[in-house]
């Protein structure tokens, strides 16, 4: 009965004092929760590398919402007698709602919730120098136009969603919202253009290499754009004067055309 009183002792005291110790009393350091980042340099230029290699992820979607869904692909018989994959409802046609090729608008929402945080916590920042921050906020305005423009197209009337979250702070009893008509993504997607044109300035090069977002990638992005307005949502002249004048000014940058078009897709290039 005694051992059992000192042990007790012992362990009410070791309690007692330890929740009495100030150097128990620290912050969790973390570099994955939304409070403990945005603190450096260093976790926007984290987050940004980042954001490059996720869009990279959907690479096949791209390919999905563009080319075969034209005539370049009309033959898709497997060569080996593998299974087609239902890629050939795009090509003939044959989509349907339990066969609709590709579902959940590519998964392209999830790309643009980061990039939309991006842009939120690098206009409230005053951590970057200038620069950095201004050629930031032209790459995620220019990618988030890149991502709208591939659901313009295919489906028209999409959510917009401009401010990103990181889920703490969704409302689970409201998380519904109305598609924009196509109109309005048009003319959000022509505003995010803008905006990276003003974020990038005059700055032509490809600071962190070709395989970043740059000036000259939006100026070929708002090329495209504009001649697909001008054809497809009554835009005409006009809009095809932007398109040219766009793609005009991307010759300033360290750009080329190759004499050979196949070149270009080669994999030996």
């Amino acid at each position: 009965m005694k051992k059992k009183s000192i042990i007790y002792s012992v362990i009410s005291f070791i309690v007692i004092g330890f929740s009495g110790c100030n150097w128990l009393d620290v912050e969790p350091e973390s570099s994955f929760t939304d409070d403990k980042y945005w603190q450096t340099e260093a976790h926007f230029n984290a987050f940004n590398v980042g954001l490059h290699s996720l869009i990279r992820d959907y690479s096949y979607n791209y390919f999905l919402l563009g080319e075969p869904r034209a005539n370049l692909y009309n033959e898709v018989t497997p060569f080996g007698g593998e299974a087609t994959q239902g890629v050939e409802r795009l090509t003939y046609n044959t989509l349907n709602k339990e066969n609709p090729g590709i579902s959940n608008f590519a998964d392209l929402y999830r790309p643009i919730n980061q990039l939309s945080l991006m842009i939120d916590k690098t206009l409230a920042t005053d951590l970057l120098p200038e620069i950095d921050r201004n050629y930031y906020l032209g790459q995620a305005y220019g990618l988030r136009a890149y991502l709208y423009f591939h659901l313009l197209r295919s489906w028209g009337d999409v959510v917009l969603h401009l401010h990103g979250t990181d889920g703490a702070d969704l409302d689970f009893y409201n998380l519904s919202k109305a598609a924009s008509p196509a109109t309005e993504v048009l003319a959000q997607i022509k505003e995010d253009i803008k905006s990276s044109e003003t974020a990038f300035g005059n700055d032509i090069s490809f600071k962190q290499g070709r395989h970043y977002w740059s000036l000259p990638a939006t100026l070929m992005l708002k090329g495209d754009v504009y001649l697909w307005s001008g054809k497809q949502m009554g835009g005409g002249a006009s809009d095809y004067q932007t398109a040219k004048s766009a793609l005009e000014k991307v010759q300033t940058a360290d750009v080329a055309l190759l004499d050979d078009f196949e070149s270009v897709f080669a994999y030996t290039n």
